[in-house]
């Protein structure tokens, strides 16, 4: 272990994607993180998650990861992405996009990698503002032909190294690095020695790989963060969780409004009490409930959906989801499932691109919105001790 190290001792939080998790590695969650912090003396939370991207192509978003993570008062926040929005999903990805000239939040598309990353780069500086933030560039893939851009990223990382120099963010360029991609990594050659797939590193390639990037760590100094960073969005309120009288509980849950440890309120969707329902030799445990709006809701011209849910305790289950439905009429609604797993108890909020065919399920009409249906489900046998709550969603404008 490096003592001398000025890592040594700090504190580091890490986000990413499949590559910085280490989905390929001897266990998950390790990756470079778990080897700096084996090497360098840091304490490393590793944030990362397989297949979350920068942008909304996919339903798990990075900045979602940085709201979710423990808050602490961390010296070094790392970031990794971009190769989930070139590869996208079912063959759609997420666009190159352009850097802006503006540091307000409202001005960044986050359908695109660029918008995104710029929208990421704005939320760490004012969520983590003591904490020295660098972004790390991916290895090159020329072998991961036929997902999306995966194998060609240069236009996605010219603009992504344009952003970093704007935000004052430092970076790791692994990509345009011959001798990681080449001698480090081997990148190109077959059968791979330090590569598990022609994507993602093995336990050989992270052992090879995380030297570098402790190194370019101990080189991070204070950024020079924007001056005038804005956040002037405008959000539409959807429903209002916290009354329940708005909404009707299928499945034989019964609603309540709960009063969290934080002091706010909002609408108990799955608790002790809830009914355990057996499906196919599963033990289905699960909650629904269906608000039919008032006055219909007109989400057009909204870009993004967010909304929060709270968690008494800790969730580690995979099989956990939440389901959102915002529905015109019975049969049309845009419907996005989230995977919830790994979560830490408190509140959490996810964003999601609205805009999405994928996610349209017949022809809902945005402008009229009637019904919003929210769902928690899982598989798991022991969660009596779970309180599941929803509190605000809206539409940003």
């Amino acid at each position: 272990m490096k003592k001398d190290s000025v890592l040594y001792g700090k504190k580091a939080l890490f986000s990413g994607d499949s590559i910085s998790c280490g989905s390929s590695d001897s266990a998950i969650g390790r990756a470079w993180a778990w080897r700096i912090a084996r090497e360098y003396g840091l304490v490393a939370h590793n944030a990362s998650r397989s297949g979350w991207s920068i942008s909304t192509i996919r339903t798990g978003r990075m900045i979602d990861q940085l709201y979710n993570a423990p808050m602490d008062d961390y010296d070094y926040v790392i970031l990794h992405g971009g190769v989930n929005d070139a590869w996208g999903d079912t063959k759609v990805y997420a666009p190159v996009g352009v850097m802006t000239d503006s540091f307000d939040r409202k001005d960044f598309d986050v359908t695109t990698y660029a918008g995104a990353l710029e929208e990421l780069f704005h939320y760490t500086y004012t969520q983590f503002p003591k904490a020295k933030v660098g972004y790390i560039i991916n290895f090159a893939t020329p072998l991961a032909t036929g997902i999306g851009h995966v194998a060609d990223m240069e236009e996605y990382y010219a603009v992504g190294m344009d952003i970093c120099r704007k935000w004052g963010v430092p970076y790791l360029d692994l990509y345009h690095n011959e001798t990681v991609n080449e001698t480090v990594m081997e990148v190109t050659k077959q059968p791979f020695r330090y590569m598990a797939d022609a994507v993602h590193p093995n336990a050989a390639g992270y052992e090879r790989l995380y030297p570098i990037i402790g190194d370019w760590m101990e080189t991070l100094t204070e950024n020079q963060k924007p001056q005038n960073l804005l956040d002037t969005r405008s959000f539409v309120t959807v429903c209002r969780c916290d009354d329940p009288a708005a909404w009707q509980p299928t499945c034989g849950t019964q609603l309540s409004v709960c009063q969290t440890p934080d002091g706010q309120a909002a609408l108990q969707l799955y608790g002790a009490e809830q009914t355990q329902h057996h499906v196919s030799g599963w033990q289905w445990i699960g909650a629904q409930a269906v608000c039919d709006l008032k006055t219909p809701v007109d989400l057009s011209d909204c870009k993004v959906i967010r909304f929060n849910f709270y968690l008494s305790r800790e969730f580690a289950g995979k099989a956990g989801q939440l389901r959102l439905d915002l529905c015109s009429d019975d049969s049309a609604c845009y419907r996005v499932y989230f995977g919830v797993d790994f979560y830490f108890a408190g509140w959490h909020e996810i964003t999601f691109n609205l805009k999405d065919a994928r996610n349209v399920h017949g022809n809902v009409d945005l402008q009229n919105i009637r019904r919003l249906e929210f769902t928690w489900h899982n598989h798991n046998c022991c969660m009596d001790d779970l309180t599941v709550a929803i509190g605000k969603i809206e539409g940003q404008k």
